[in-house]
């Protein structure tokens, strides 16, 4: 049996929730009619993925006495007590706390209706993302958000949005970690989908409780709902398992075999990736070191970053004649005390995605280093050579890029130091960009212009 560990956690994790779940009888997890399966799911998998007690726990058992179900199944019901029916408890829940005069409808002035599309989005970066698409979707196409961080982006931006009609009183109290809010925010998607009259909407990344409430509110009213690849997660984790939207639009065909497993239900369409520009071969590349820098989680650790630090430090000493490129992960900002260690730095340059759009930075990089970052396969499609940092349990970056010779992959800081000296001294650099040319294909079909073609193409066609 594989020693235990954060990846295997993930990954009992995942089946632990698939398990209990699949333990409900069918229909006990409906709400006016909808399947919450899906959304319990990803619910279960954030609330306990970086529960350190459970972690523990796990590590300090061994075969089939992982405390993994009892939590669950605790977890869903609130209470160590049985699993109480999920639709009584959901509609107490309704009933109590949701009153007429707390839903609201906030909508931007000078929208047009009905809205052809509907673009859901929960974080800043999905905005971001979906920046350069948005004046060619339909005209008329409005955001849709509940977190009021990015009403304020969105306001900044000169966006066309409405707010998702839940009062500031249920945003700021009720939106706890509680499986029973989705219930409420069911009910407020399906009041602004009705009001609405969309005829189509799209969700991005659609990991999220709330994203797969809102597909299933589309399946209910017959709303095609569409999914957005936005990044990738080495581990198809429960988040992205028992997907039901009417497509997940993916960037490359190498994605298919990976999540079609997990979701049977659900029918994939390659779109690409319009953040990136496919590079001509003769085109003169940047000779940067770029390094992408994730949120400590269980499987980074605290140790793990620091060794990240440290290789970015050492980089910047040993090739002087090279700019280093550092991009911060919005979700884990750098100390004023790093910041101030790296600045000593004369070569070495910070970039937070506020200030450099991913596109530049990859012109300027020859190598990019990241430890299991999406930006490892955007670098790849890029024309730049990605060498995956990787001291975490992951026994391999999954799609496995270095078994089809489109990466370099380490375990270590020693290995990584070593493979970056031969890298930038064995003269095969349009080899490798020649390589990652015939492979990129099949991870990221269409870039730039081309996927904002697909994409417009797939979000406006008539039927799902």
């Amino acid at each position: 049996m594989p020693q235990r560990n954060a990846y295997t956690f993930a990954v009992d994790l995942s089946e632990a929730i698939e398990s209990a779940l699949d333990g409900i009888p069918q229909g006990k997890l409906l709400y006016r009619g909808v399947d919450f399966r899906g959304a319990l799911g990803c619910y279960l998998y954030f609330a306990t993925i970086n529960d350190e007690a459970l972690l523990e726990a796990y590590l300090a058992s061994s075969g089939d006495s992982a405390p993994l179900p009892g939590p669950i199944s605790s977890l869903l019901a609130g209470q160590p007590n049985p699993l109480p029916p999920f639709r009584a408890s959901l509609r107490h829940a309704v009933r109590r706390y949701l009153p007429k005069r707390l839903l609201q409808r906030s909508i931007v002035p000078r929208i047009q209706f009905p809205p052809p599309l509907l673009i859901f989005v929960q974080k800043i970066k999905f905005v971001r993302y979906v920046e350069k698409l948005f004046p060619t979707f339909p005209s008329g196409s409005v955001f849709l958000t509940e977190h009021p961080e990015v009403e304020v982006f969105l306001q900044e931006k000169g966006f066309p949005y409405m707010r998702l009609g839940l009062s500031k009183f249920l945003r700021g109290q009720l939106l706890v970690s509680s499986a029973y809010h989705l219930g409420l925010l069911y009910d407020a998607m399906e009041e602004v989908l009705h009001s609405s009259q969309t005829r189509r909407v799209v969700v991005v990344e659609g990991n999220a409780p709330e994203d797969r409430i809102m597909g299933e509110a589309c399946r209910k009213l017959r709303i095609p709902c569409d999914c957005l690849q936005q990044g990738w997660s080495p581990i198809v984790h429960s988040a992205f398992r028992s997907m039901t939207y009417s497509r997940m639009l993916v960037w490359g065909k190498a994605f298919i075999p990976l999540l079609a497993p997990y979701n049977p239900k659900l029918h994939f369409q390659v779109v690409g990736n319009h953040v990136i520009e496919l590079p001509l071969l003769e085109e003169e590349k940047g000779t940067a070191i770029a390094f992408f820098f994730q949120g400590i989680t269980p499987l980074i650790t605290r140790k793990t970053w620091e060794e990240m630090v440290a290789l970015t430090e050492w980089c910047a000493e040993t090739f002087p004649d090279r700019e280093i490129l550092v991009r911060e992960h919005p979700g884990e900002p750098f100390s004023e005390e790093l910041l101030s260690r790296l600045r000593l730095h004369p070569n070495l340059r910070l970039l937070p995605p506020s200030v450099a759009p991913l596109g530049d930075l990859f012109r300027q990089a020859e190598i990019s280093v990241a430890i299991y970052s999406s930006t490892i396969l955007e670098s790849m499609a890029a024309g730049v050579w990605p060498l995956i940092f990787n001291p975490t349990p992951i026994p391999r970056y999954n799609p496995d890029l270095a078994a089809a010779n489109v990466a370099t992959e380490v375990k270590s800081l020693e290995e990584a130091k070593s493979t970056l000296h031969v890298l930038l001294a064995d003269g095969q650099s349009r080899t490798r960009k020649i390589a990652l040319a015939v492979a990129c294909p099949s991870y990221i079909r269409h870039t730039g212009a081309s996927a904002v073609a697909e994409v417009r193409c797939a979000l406006t066609e008539n039927n799902p």
